[in-house]
């Protein structure tokens, strides 16, 4: 890491020396702290400015460059949307086990009716007539 420091400003003592190369790594320090800031400033504008044109304009880049703005509501707005999808495909898929399990239903009571004996054909003869006359069923013969 010697590398990257900042050479001393001039003495070989031990208290000038250290003191001058902490202030130089502080002020490092403080350059590239500002560089990344800033390239986060400009980060935030283009996300802004990406955020607007999604958005139809509603809601717009914030006036100050301030923290959370725009840049919340989309977040919510896709995270309520995922909910949604998800809860639609939940139904979906529910709506499909219950046509699943009407359709087996519907099957088994058609085979039970299909198993089902066949009414007795009508019976003939003389038995059959003389029941059918003291029943009181027959009256026209």
């Amino acid at each position: 890491m010697t590398g990257k420091q900042p050479p001393a400003g001039g003495g070989q003592g031990d208290g000038g020396g250290q003191g001058d190369g902490e202030a130089g790594r502080v002020k490092a320090l403080d350059d590239r702290f500002a560089a990344i800031e800033n390239e986060q400033r400009e980060q935030r504008g283009i996300l802004d400015k990406i955020a607007a044109a999604v958005g139809g304009g509603q809601g717009g880049a914030p006036a100050g460059g301030g923290q959370g703005g725009a840049p919340v509501p989309p977040v919510a707005s896709i995270a309520d949307q995922v909910r949604q999808e998800i809860a639609d495909a939940d139904q979906r898929r529910r709506a499909e086990e219950d046509e699943k399990t009407w359709r087996a239903g519907v099957t088994e009571f058609i085979e039970q009716v299909k198993a089902e004996k066949a009414p007795r054909p009508p019976q003939t003869g003389l038995a059959a007539r003389a029941r059918r006359v003291v029943l009181g069923k027959d009256w026209d013969a």
